[in-house]
């Protein structure tokens, strides 16, 4: 649905975040031109998954991944990034996943779509940071949304759920929490509990940082991360080998 809440300011439009550009540009204006401002803050998390063997997802599937999961990012993001220059700042962010970190079991499409958030994320932050944009990564693990539930209900491998597991579910209002205070405190890449955090540190490789400090427990913290994900890796790979067909 589409329309204003008054009292807090906020235009709601409905729109499909694969349409062209032109049409998502359109709809992007119309709500600007309702607030009466520019977009300060873009949060781009629109986005699904599947989940199964790599054999038994055909190849559309995989393209429907990277159509909602990363141009449904690229797209809303190509439409605020001139005026965001025009008024030299702007906060964008993307929502990856844990399964954008570490390549899980049953999500060769997922995993693929996720981590090219990362890559996308961090070339374009090179772009933008001489313009006052920053961009703000968010990986969170499994999460109690509708879409989770709808996930849960086509079913997914053993291995898959016993894998994830292990992280645990948390729910939208937590990981909503933690990216808000994530942007807000300056964080490039943003984590969800502790292996969540662990993640976030051991997996940041040559991402940029908006912060020194974060980077430097980025390069202590990753050695030991490394050790953990190693010993986790041992037995998500029993599992796997328990449950082969």
């Amino acid at each position: 649905s589409s329309g204003i809440n008054a009292e807090y300011g906020v235009a709601i439009c409905s729109i499909s975040v694969k349409s062209e550009v032109t049409l998502v540009k359109q709809e992007i204006q119309a709500a600007e031109d309702i607030i009466g401002k520019c977009v300060d803050v873009l949060i781009n998390c629109a986005g699904t998954s599947v989940c199964g063997c790599f054999e038994d997802i055909p190849p559309s599937q995989f393209e429907d991944m990277m159509s909602l999961n990363f141009m449904g990012s690229v797209i809303p993001t190509q439409c605020v990034v001139p005026n965001m220059k025009k008024q030299k700042s702007g906060r964008i962010v993307f929502c990856s996943s844990q399964a954008g970190q570490v390549g899980v079991f049953g999500y060769t499409a997922y995993s693929a779509s996720k981590f090219a958030l990362r890559g996308f994320s961090e070339a374009l932050q090179m772009e933008l940071r001489p313009h006052n944009i920053y961009l703000h990564i968010a990986f969170p693990p499994d999460t109690d949304t509708p879409g989770y539930k709808e996930e849960m209900a086509v079913g997914k491998p053993r291995e898959t759920i016993l894998i994830s597991e292990t992280s645990g579910l948390f729910s939208p209002d937590k990981v909503a929490e933690d990216i808000v205070c994530g942007v807000e405190n300056g964080k490039y890449n943003i984590g969800t509990g502790i292996e969540g955090w662990l993640l976030s540190q051991t997996c940041s490789g040559t991402e940029p940082v908006h912060a020194m400090i974060h980077g430097i427990i980025q390069a202590l913290v990753a050695p030991l991360g490394r050790i953990i994900i190693l010993f986790n890796h041992r037995i998500f790979d029993k599992i796997c080998k328990e449950h082969a067909a």
